[in-house]
């Protein structure tokens, strides 16, 4: 499939903690500009969505506040994810799902196709950025 990240929804965000999700997020895109640079960016209170710049950008990452329906294999849940191979922008995504799993565990997990060393650098920003302690800690 290719170098991909993964997650399961739950539930929907509560409203405090997308708005914490989005505050996050936004900062996180600042933090990263100009050497990396998103596209198609959309933060608001119904979904977080980006992808990178021609020539890097690949499939586009969407986050939703509400959970959108389950998907057929999967009752209890949503499952979706996001191809990145690894391009510049794939750093924002691990940032964004460490720290909607970190503000909401019980609403989200992810999985990843990369190691823990390719995570570091996305954790070490969160923590500078964000002042968060996030870990990698992947579930399936």
């Amino acid at each position: 499939m290719g170098y991909t990240h993964y997650w399961r929804q739950y539930s929907g965000f509560n409203t405090d903690k997308w708005d914490d999700l989005i505050h996050h997020s936004l900062h996180l895109q600042d933090a990263i500009y100009p050497e990396i640079q998103l596209a198609d960016v959309e933060m608001s209170d119904f979904a977080i969505c980006f992808n990178g710049t021609k020539p890097n950008n690949h499939e586009t990452f969407v986050l939703e506040r509400v959970m959108p329906p389950p998907n057929l294999d999967y009752k209890d849940h949503f499952f979706s994810f996001c191809k990145t191979a690894q391009k510049p922008y794939d750093l924002m995504v691990m940032c964004v799902l460490l720290v909607a799993n970190k503000l909401e565990p019980d609403v989200i997990t992810y999985a990843t196709d990369g190691e823990k060393s390719d995570w570091q650098p996305a954790i070490i920003l969160v923590k500078e950025v964000c002042s968060l302690d996030v870990s990698f800690n992947p579930k399936n």
